[in-house]
């Protein structure tokens, strides 16, 4: 979740529309009381036509800032720099206060107040510090395939107005099963107000299987305690199949076979392709191939297998699929049942019917001449 709001954040405030872009994206200040902050960004007009813009304020602080133009016009696949400053007031609330600075494109018909086209934005984020000594930490882990070492990276953010003496970082790794596996630990110390420091904490993950973990970062700095958790994957070379599903499949037609399967490996796994076999009593009678494709890191695919059942006979089979890559297989077994058709079924509940009208009337034809037999005797 967090790695999509991170994206659309982005894409909101921060990259490029079909039309223009912003340079730079963010701009970031710590308060200081009555200070008059003062910067500039730039506006690159990409299309071949001049573009129109309205720049204001999104935020707590919106009246705080003062533009060098507020409505221009950038000339086509040119560029323009706008100043601004900030006017920052003699105290605010601790924390971090984001306002946004809007670029919106907009016709000559928008600028009476009919409308807009594009707006697109810059973060402007004023961090304000918490009294006395206040941390904050982000802990982010990436996927590792089997064995390998797992880079740990925290970054400690000091919010508070005091110098923090002391920090203690204990990391410790969960699996699924939330049994602690690991702990890793790294100190720091010294950190000034308003300072930002990343921690690197290495893990070996050698003898742990394939999975999701859990990474829990226990911080504590002069006597104070935070936590912050993140997760990650230890994969491995495999490809599991995870279901296999099929439709009812009647003698005389094609069948069609879904087979579920799912990488456990963090990257992709190229020219895998699925097999599957009918057998009767240890005989091959069928087989059919998939389409080769790539597999993508942690992925889950439905490989489509045919059962051709022309000439099989109407009863219970073993299936067997197999998946094959990177010079290795997964298999899993299953059960096929070929089955009649309906106009099959029809036709012999229809011979039924007809053999047993015929046995009933041989039975009343043999009966009244017994009866005849005996009345004229």
């Amino acid at each position: 979740m967090k790695k999509w709001l991170i994206i659309l954040t982005l894409l909101l405030f921060v990259y490029k529309t079909d039309a223009y872009l912003l340079s730079p994206p963010k701009i970031e200040y710590n308060f200081e009381p009555n200070a008059i902050f003062e910067s500039s960004f730039t506006i690159i007009n990409r299309d071949v036509e001049p573009v129109n813009v309205l720049v204001y304020v999104q935020g707590d602080l919106n009246q705080s800032f003062s533009f060098s133009e507020n409505v221009t016009s950038v000339p086509a696949q040119s560029s323009k720099s706008i100043s601004f400053k900030i006017f920052m007031p003699e105290s605010l609330k601790p924390g971090s206060h984001v306002n946004k600075i809007i670029v919106e494109q907009v016709t000559s018909e928008s600028e009476q107040g009919i409308g807009a086209k594009v707006a697109i934005g810059i973060l402007v984020p004023i961090q304000v510090p918490y009294p006395g000594k206040y941390l904050t930490a982000d802990l982010s882990a990436k996927s590792i395939n089997i064995n390998e070492t797992q880079e740990f990276k925290v970054r400690l953010y000091n919010l508070g107005k005091e110098t923090i003496s002391n920090v203690v970082v204990d990391i410790y790794i969960y699996d699924s099963n939330k049994n602690n596996i690991g702990k890793v630990t790294e100190t720091t110390s010294n950190m000034a107000a308003t300072n930002v420091r990343d921690l690197i904490l290495n893990w070996d993950s050698e003898g742990n299987n394939a999975g999701i973990y859990d990474a829990i970062a226990n911080i504590t700095y002069d006597g104070i305690k935070t936590d912050v958790v993140t997760k990650f994957r230890i994969g491995d070379l495999i490809i599991r199949i995870k279901d296999i599903t099929y439709s009812s499949i009647k003698k005389g037609t094609i069948g069609r076979v879904n087979v579920l399967i799912e990488s456990l490996w963090t990257g992709d796994i190229n020219n895998v392709y699925g097999q599957l076999d009918i057998i009767d009593n240890t005989v091959l009678v069928g087989s059919s191939k998939s389409e080769t494709f790539s597999l993508e890191s942690a992925a889950e695919r439905n490989v489509v297998l045919f059962v051709d059942a022309t000439n099989l006979e109407t009863k219970e089979y073993d299936g067997k699929v197999t998946i094959f890559y990177a010079n290795k297989t997964s298999q899993r077994l299953f059960k096929v049942v070929i089955s009649r058709d309906f106009l099959s079924r029809v036709f012999i509940i229809q011979g039924l019917i007809i053999l047993a009208i015929i046995i009933l009337l041989i039975l009343t034809i043999l009966n009244y001449r017994k009866i005849f037999k005996k009345n004229t005797g």
